[in-house]
């Protein structure tokens, strides 16, 4: 009777460390083998099946290529304003192509030659109407400064972006344009931001275009001269070149040159310097 009971515990304790094999992630070689439950590995096999995951990637790509090959063909650019601009000179700076493909289009690249091209064009948009469509969307863009460089006037939005060039100076004096010079302006094209070679020029300029709005000059200066950050000077009403200096105490200054107004009668030219805020007055130096 104890034998076949110590034989019954010994079944039972090779089945529970069966189930403790199969179950807990480790194994036993031999068991698994004896059991038939390992597979041998096979090189040529695990070949083919790469190989096949392979072709199918390379048959992908090409149905990709085929498919943006003869589909996606451009045969239709529109231009939304047409008011401002005439469709066919856009279309033309565009550079875009009859049968071009849509998907490979550089928006980017269509907006700066428009940009380049098209004077006054500003806020240029270019969308990709799929399958075979692209509309152009822009408006005209208003010149608030300009600048000589060579026998060229260049217009200049508001935030200082050239939109505009010409050979004539009414072009840009009748649209009210106020003269920007500086010896220092590194960029000035088409399309693109104006850039200085000083780079703390831009702030300047910034700085004091925010005092002459702030001090209500708006209007009143057709002028801003700025060949050095050191001696930033402005010409009001075309009858006075007042010299600001640097930027140092900039507020005080315009302060200077409200009291100095209240002086001056509307025959009165000539050159007011605040430039030098420390003395706490102004020097004006009238024209006969």
């Amino acid at each position: 009777m104890a034998d076949n009971n110590d034989l019954k515990r010994l079944e039972k304790l090779k089945e529970r460390n069966r189930m403790i094999i199969s179950h807990s992630g480790s194994y036993s070689p031999m068991e698994m083998i004896e059991g038939g439950m390992a597979k041998k590995y096979s090189t040529k096999r695990e070949f083919w099946r790469i190989f096949l995951w392979a072709m199918r990637g390379a048959v992908a790509v090409c149905a990709l290529v085929v498919l943006v090959a003869v589909f996606f063909r451009i045969e239709k650019v529109t231009v939304t304003n047409e008011t401002d601009f005439s469709a066919p000179d856009v279309i033309k700076a565009s550079g875009i192509r009859n049968g071009e493909n849509l998907i490979l289009l550089n928006k980017s690249e269509v907006s700066s030659r428009i940009a380049e091209n098209i004077p006054y064009a500003s806020d240029i948009s270019v969308a990709k109407i799929f399958p075979s469509s692209v509309k152009i969307s822009m408006k005209k863009g208003t010149p608030k400064y300009y600048t000589k460089i060579g026998k060229e006037y260049y217009a200049i939005d508001e935030n200082y972006t050239v939109i505009a060039k010409t050979a004539k100076i009414e072009d840009v004096e009748m649209a009210g344009c106020i003269r920007l010079q500086s010896g220092k302006i590194s960029r000035c094209v088409m399309g693109k931001k104006l850039l200085f070679r000083d780079a703390d020029m831009q702030g300047v300029l910034e700085e004091l275009i925010m005092n002459l709005e702030k001090y209500g000059y708006t209007g009143f200066y057709g002028d801003i001269i700025i060949d050095s950050k050191f001696d930033i000077m402005f010409t009001w009403n075309g009858r006075f070149t007042v010299r600001l200096g640097d930027l140092k105490d900039m507020d005080v200054k315009f302060q200077f040159l409200e009291k100095i107004k209240e002086s001056l009668s509307d025959k009165d030219s000539g050159i007011i310097n605040v430039s030098d805020s420390d003395l706490h007055e102004a020097i004006v130096t009238l024209h006969e």
